[in-house]
């Protein structure tokens, strides 16, 4: 019985030193860090400030959140009137651990735009995978609309309205009145239940055995893998294929959607702001004209298929991985004019009431 004791404990007191050992390892090369993501009782999943972020799939970069909690240059609450502020929404093509900073969009964007209007240009990026279109908003209203704005540009692929399950943060919902709040998110089952590991996710063995979990429960499947290629079909094949399922399929989500864009154009006049709709891939009919009715839409995929196929370059492609998935170097220097032109365009058109966007005069009312 003692030597069988003997042998428990050995293995328990080797499990440990293996554990501590391959702990050190992760976190000192920085195969994998901690991470970066940390949950607020008020505002839900958000990104940690001054984390860290080693990303090995795909392309390959080093990252870190700066100490306000979103992507590059930390800017004050208070916009300088003389500058352009914008801020980034969406998901991981927004936040593009895949590159460098410096070779992100949104430096790309910041620089071009600065050199086509003359004007100082301040891009704000809060991008953070997964989110769907009601995270997005979450993060509008929570973050964003303290740094006062020019332009938002949400970042959307279809499945950004449908997508459904627990959600760690507030619940944006309509209540009776047919207004939208949110829920209370500290009292919620999700919020304790995440509070108890806390601790634990400061650890890089953590964040291996979360990626593994999630490889293990995706199953690799060749739903995510044809979703990345969609880009491959034309927008037309592409949007006649999406019609279809959505016509299919009752969106649960769509009252819920349109009532967030209503408040989204009534923020607008409200602090003379501009927000866009920036299409990652062709959208469903039905939420095209719900995006043109009540917002400014950027339909990214027909310039992209333009740029391939005048170029020959896959803005998806990356070579030294030998994948498709997110936007490559090309893809986000690409991306990063085209907004850039696309928003100078919409400024010049400011004597128009459709495009009207105040960059230079009176302070904006936008309220903490």
């Amino acid at each position: 019985m003692k030597k069988i004791i003997k042998s428990i404990l050995q293995i328990f007191v080797t499990l440990i030193i293996c554990l501590i050992f391959m702990e050190i390892t992760l976190h000192q090369t920085e195969i994998i860090l901690p991470t970066f993501v940390i949950t607020d009782p008020n505002e839900g999943d958000i990104l940690e400030p001054n984390a860290e972020i080693a990303y090995f799939a795909e392309g390959f970069a080093l990252r870190k959140v700066n100490s306000a909690g979103y992507w590059g240059p930390v800017y004050s609450k208070k916009r300088n009137p003389n500058t352009i502020r914008i801020a980034l929404i969406g998901d991981s093509y927004v936040e593009a651990l895949q590159v460098q900073r410096e070779f992100h969009f949104m430096t790309i964007l910041e620089k071009e735009l600065s050199n086509i209007s003359g004007k100082t240009v301040e891009v704000l990026n809060f991008g953070r995978s997964g989110l769907s279109f009601r995270q997005m908003f979450r993060t509008y209203e929570f973050q964003v609309k303290k740094y006062q704005p020019d332009f938002t540009l949400f970042f959307v692929q279809d499945q950004d309205f449908m997508r459904k399950g627990p959600d760690g943060g507030p619940q944006v919902t309509l209540n009776d009145k047919n207004e939208l709040e949110f829920t209370d998110f500290e009292e919620s089952n999700i919020y304790k239940s995440r509070e108890k590991w806390e601790a634990v996710k400061k650890y890089s063995s953590y964040s291996l055995l979360r990626n593994v979990v999630k490889m293990v429960q995706s199953g690799q499947s060749d739903e995510i893998l044809l979703d990345k290629l969609d880009f491959i079909q034309t927008s037309e094949e592409t949007m006649q294929n999406k019609d279809s399922l959505m016509y299919q399929h009752e969106d649960p989500f769509l009252d819920l959607n349109k009532a967030i864009y209503k408040k989204l154009k009534a923020d607008e006049q409200r602090f003379n702001s501009k927000n866009l709709t920036v299409a990652i891939e062709s959208m469903p009919k039905i939420y095209t004209q719900l995006i043109q009715k009540y917002s400014y839409l950027i339909d990214l995929q027909p310039p992209l298929e333009n740029f391939n196929a005048t170029t020959g370059i896959d803005p998806i492609y990356w070579e030294v991985t030998n994948t498709r998935g997110h936007w490559n170097y090309d893809g986000h220097k690409f991306v990063g004019e085209y907004l850039a032109k696309t928003i100078d365009d919409i400024i010049s058109k400011g004597s128009k009431e459709k495009y009207s966007v105040n960059v230079s005069s009176k302070k904006s009312n936008i309220s903490n």
